[in-house]
């Protein structure tokens, strides 16, 4: 039962941090783009950091490191006009959570011995 507390409660704070960190971090550099995104396509973004975050966290638990590198692919295939347009915001948003996520798939993994 705390286990599952533990994982869940880790998946959770993992995305609350990432998307609170990555946001504030990039809103620094987005004076610098041509094309400002709107605050729908923000929230979209963030959207996605969740889902790449539990893809990365998941992968880790389960060993799958060579899966991640297909996270990082299918968002760059995705992405391929705007990273053309913006490439330093959408790397340092991507690299950011990427780092993020990993920490918290690791730390995670060490505690719970797997």
């Amino acid at each position: 039962m705390v286990t599952g507390i533990t994982v869940i409660s880790s998946y959770l704070l993992a995305f609350l941090v990432g998307s609170i960190i990555v946001r504030r971090v990039t809103s620094h550099f987005i004076s610098d783009i041509k094309e400002k995104p709107d605050e729908k396509t923000l929230r979209l973004g963030t959207h996605i950091g969740i889902c790449e975050s539990f893809l990365i966290i998941t992968f880790i638990l389960l060993e799958a490191y060579t899966s991640l590198a297909l996270i990082v692919t299918a968002k760059s295939i995705i992405r391929h006009k705007k990273m053309e347009e913006n490439p330093e915001y959408y790397l340092l948003g991507t690299f950011l959570n990427f780092s993020i996520s990993v920490l918290f798939g690791v730390l995670l993994k060490l505690y719970l011995k797997i």
